[in-house]
């Protein structure tokens, strides 16, 4: 199959480089966005290989409890559903981006000058440190952001656990470079940004020495992840720390406290659903309960998350101009770390780990043909393949999860996966080389719908009719 000989193509040195930001200007530079090579795509076959080699290290390490099944396939379908989301996005940015450069633009810069392109990476970090700062210190955003803080791991698959819409709300911060950065300097640095930030979610690799004073590293991220007093608020920087040192939110790891990831308030959930959309319901409503000015009411979505009337706040960035109110720095109020930590784990079987394992592969596949093919989809195959992707993720949180119904929301799934999502499919001709993929999927759900049949007679119907999950911990 074409995706096969892609992985082949693009596992090769060249593509590794990308992750540590070690490309040249002379072969990073373009005349046209159009010949942008897309190197986060070409990064994939890489992608897999780390999460490969950092399991297999830090289980040489003694550190084999970093990893757990349902923390990596939340995180990996957070990935996949920001992937598909941020389709769009990609082109409506860009769009809006070089519309900007070519009417507004403030100074005339040649694309393949070597300075043009130091400048640009300068300007890539230090307004994505604007941006995350942004997403931690105010709570719209944080609502959006929250997600990638709510694994209570850290690892490769941590870095693609990201927000379905936070690059939509974010994508200001992109698009006021476009007053000065080429646009293709702009694709360029952005792409390779998102790759750099994938080495240092990792507990693999300790201290980096005075490298720690001048990169983002992975002791440092950790502090960024971390929910301990000390961590919070800290470290913002995508790929230089300097803007962290400069502006007062650095923090080095402390070896006598390790971080212990998670947000403050844990989520308790593998729904990847959930995941995205529980702050929501505090901010807009448990929140709201608590004040008792109107006004107060109004401001807690543009104020920082911890926010309360009381606190003392200043303003961030251009009076009056552009900015955000924070609150003053304290550990005050920030919940200390209850030993021993007890992770949210509930117990599942391994045939099941079997079972969501390799519905996950076939659903990445999907997710891989529909984001090649999506253009040429009729309305009918592009909402019943983007559909069936997202029901398979709901289904998959609520089997990690031990959520009642879950077993019948899974053969819903299956059944709804044979009589309408492949006849739709099938009815693509210029998906005729996935027939293959798509027999073997049909063959899969009748398979797996007398599985969960057997499952409900002899095995655990509670599965089927229980209203709550066990809450179990490891």
């Amino acid at each position: 199959m074409a995706n096969v000989s892609f992985w082949i193509d693009n596992f090769n040195l060249n593509n590794l480089r990308h992750f540590f930001y070690a490309v040249l200007p002379s072969e990073s530079r373009f005349s046209s966005v159009d010949l942008v090579p897309d190197y986060v795509a070409q990064a994939l076959p890489w992608f897999a290989a780390l999460i490969a080699v950092e399991w297999v290290v830090l289980r040489l390490e003694g550190k084999g409890d970093k990893y757990a099944f349902n923390d990596t396939i939340t995180s990996l379908s957070a990935g996949i559903l920001r992937s598909l989301f941020n389709l769009t996005l990609r082109t409506y940015a860009l769009i809006w981006y070089c519309k900007i450069y070519d009417n507004w633009r403030l100074v005339d810069l040649p694309w393949d000058s070597p300075v043009v392109w130091l400048i640009a990476f300068v300007a890539e970090d230090f307004f994505y440190y604007l941006a995350h700062r942004a997403a931690h210190e105010i709570s719209v955003f944080w609502m959006l952001h929250q997600i990638h803080h709510s694994s209570e791991y850290l690892n490769v698959t941590t870095s693609v656990r990201h927000g379905i819409w936070q690059e939509y709300a974010l994508v200001g911060f992109d698009l006021i470079r476009a007053f000065v950065v080429p646009p293709q300097q702009y694709l360029v640095h952005k792409a390779l940004g998102q790759l750099y930030q994938v080495c240092y979610h990792t507990e693999a690799i300790g201290n980096l020495g005075i490298l720690e004073y001048v990169l983002v590293t992975p002791s440092s991220h950790r502090v960024h992840h971390g929910r301990n007093p000390y961590c919070i608020d800290k470290n913002y920087g995508g790929t230089l720390i300097i803007w962290d040192i400069l502006f007062g939110t650095f923090e080095l790891e402390r070896p006598s406290e390790p971080p212990i990831y998670g947000t403050v308030t844990t989520v308790n959930s593998f729904n990847v659903f959930y995941c995205q959309w529980n702050d929501f319901k505090w901010y807009f409503w448990g929140k709201q309960q608590t004040l008792q000015n109107f006004y107060d009411r109004i401001r807690v979505p543009f104020c920082p998350p911890a926010w309360q009337p009381n606190d003392s706040v200043r303003w961030i960035g251009i009076p009056k101009v552009f900015g955000w109110v924070r609150r003053v720095y304290t550990e005050d109020g920030i919940p200390l770390i209850q030993y021993p930590v007890i992770k949210y784990n509930p117990a599942i079987q391994l045939w099941l780990k079997f079972y969501i394992a390799i519905h996950f592969c076939f659903v990445f596949q999907m997710y891989w043909t529909f984001s090649e093919f999506y253009k040429t989809l009729s309305y009918a195959q592009f909402y019943a393949q983007l559909g069936f992707i997202f029901l398979s993720f709901l289904s998959f949180g609520f089997m990690l999860d031990k959520r009642g119904f879950s077993g019948a929301l899974e053969i819903v799934r299956c059944l709804l996966a044979q009589f309408i999502l492949l006849p739709v499919t099938f009815d693509n001709p210029t998906m005729s080389e996935f027939t293959t993929l798509s027999t073997m999927l049909y063959c899969l759900m009748s398979a797996s719908i007398s599985i969960w049949i057997v499952v409900f007679l002899f095995v655990d119907h509670q599965l089927f009719f229980r209203l709550h999950h066990r809450k179990t911990s490891s």
